[in-house]
């Protein structure tokens, strides 16, 4: 079977994906939706909605994702909990 051949656009898209993390994936799928939306103009309008509404959805999306990582980077290392009473598996030696 022969090797699938694509255009110059389809390479650099394809590029764009291998070496691209998720988040900036999502924002380039974000910007390319917004360029869409402006494109189809006036006379496009029920296409031009769906474009909007598709990067309103990647742009929440992104926001998420980014609260998210903060929110994780703001924890810090877990903690460890000591016991402050002696159990019987401990044999009265509390730290």
């Amino acid at each position: 079977m022969a090797d699938k051949k694509y255009s110059p656009f389809q390479t650099k898209l394809y590029e764009l994906c291998n070496m691209a993390s998720a988040g900036q994936l999502i924002y380039a799928a974000e910007v390319l939706c917004d360029n869409a939306s402006r494109k189809l103009g006036r006379a496009n309008k029920d296409q031009r909605e769906i474009t909007d509404q598709v990067a309103e959805t990647l742009s929440n999306l992104r926001e998420t994702r980014t609260k998210e990582y903060l929110r994780n980077q703001d924890q810090g290392p877990a903690e460890i909990e000591y016991p402050i009473h002696s159990t019987s598996a401990d044999a009265g030696k509390v730290a």
